[in-house]
């Protein structure tokens, strides 16, 4: 299992604080069945000591990043995740401080993730199995103070995420039937 990302830097007084739906997100993110998919989309050269991309590097675009798990998670995880690290993770918000929350918490994840590796390299304490877990993240290139996909070309994003906010509320309403 590789490790969440960090929120508590986070202040959730104007962000939702991500829920089982979001940790259920990155499980199934980090999942054989996925990776699998997304190595056969986005492969390396088919040499097998070949580093050079066959493909594009991959954009990653999340709809309303929210505290910004996700992005980073993704981000933080590409070589394990994608195959590759050169990823472009980008994240979409309507609101500013999700927007500031999502750039701390991927630069937090990524600097973690870039320690544990450099301690695993080293021997250091904690490095048991953390080499095949972090051997490279992607490039974060910021958020959009933005609705959806509006400001978005058409046909330029290679994997698009949306977990929007899960709200409980006490009553459903009821529809008129026609």
């Amino acid at each position: 299992m590789l490790p969440t990302p960090t929120t508590t830097h986070v202040p959730f007084t104007h962000i939702y604080e991500p829920a089982e739906d979001s940790y259920l997100l990155l499980d199934t993110f980090s999942s054989s069945r996925v990776t699998t998919l997304f190595r056969s989309l986005f492969p390396l050269s088919s040499s097998p000591t070949s580093t050079t991309p066959s493909s594009p590097s991959p954009l990653i675009l999340e709809i309303g990043t929210g505290s910004g798990v996700v992005l980073a998670f993704l981000t933080a995880h590409a070589e394990f995740i994608f195959g590759r690290s050169d990823i472009l993770a980008w994240g979409v918000d309507i609101n500013e401080h999700a927007c500031r929350a999502t750039r701390e918490t991927v630069g937090v994840a990524l600097r973690e993730a870039g320690e544990a590796a450099a301690a695993a390299a080293a021997g250091g304490e904690g490095a048991e199995g953390k080499k095949e877990k972090w051997a490279g993240g992607g490039t974060y290139i910021g958020n959009s103070l933005g609705d959806l996909t509006s400001a978005v070309k058409t046909g330029s994003i290679d994997v698009l995420v949306f977990n929007p906010p899960y709200v409980p509320t006490p009553d459903v309403p009821h529809l008129q039937s026609g």
